[in-house]
């Protein structure tokens, strides 16, 4: 944080700040792979979502709500790989499927699958790009203090 400042400000925009840059080295990724014309797919997923010093709170750092356990995932294909129908056709399933509440038991499968790669592994139920996605009905997290709760009884903001 700039001039070690702990204020929520502070850690609000430093957090913004790493969101950004994230952001910068995710598009100059996909810049160089789109110049290179070759049939690739960039498929990213953040160790954690959003919590970070809320309106008057006065953490800094992990908390356990909601936001934090939904984070960023971004799939990007290159225009030939997209040139296949049936790539094409995968990818778009993925687009269908951006909301879905998975777990990242689902990013093997759905790596696999969107690259179409055949193995006795794959579980088409756990791949964002497959008709058969099969969210889970329940979702069980970690509260960082080593206790396992539904995810419905995680709140939504700290309290």
């Amino acid at each position: 944080m700039a001039g070690g400042s702990r204020t929520p400000e502070a850690s609000r925009n430093g957090y913004d700040n790493s969101i950004r840059m994230t952001d910068d080295f995710l598009a100059a990724v996909i810049n160089q792979l789109f110049a290179q014309g070759g049939r690739t797919v960039l498929f990213y997923v953040s160790d954690h979502g959003l919590a970070c010093c809320d309106p008057g709170e006065k953490f800094l750092g992990q908390a356990f709500v909601k936001p934090e356990y939904r984070p960023a995932c971004v799939a990007w294909a290159s225009p030939a790989f997209l040139a296949d129908a049936s790539d094409k056709a995968r990818f778009n399933l993925g687009r269908e499927h951006a909301a879905a509440p998975v777990t990242t038991d689902f990013v093997l499968h759905s790596i696999l699958d969107l690259c179409g790669i055949q193995t006795k592994i794959l579980d088409s139920s756990k791949s964002l790009f497959n008709s058969n996605l099969t969210p889970p009905k329940k979702w069980r997290v970690e509260d960082f203090q080593g206790h396992w709760l539904d995810y419905n009884q995680v709140p939504n903001t700290v309290n």
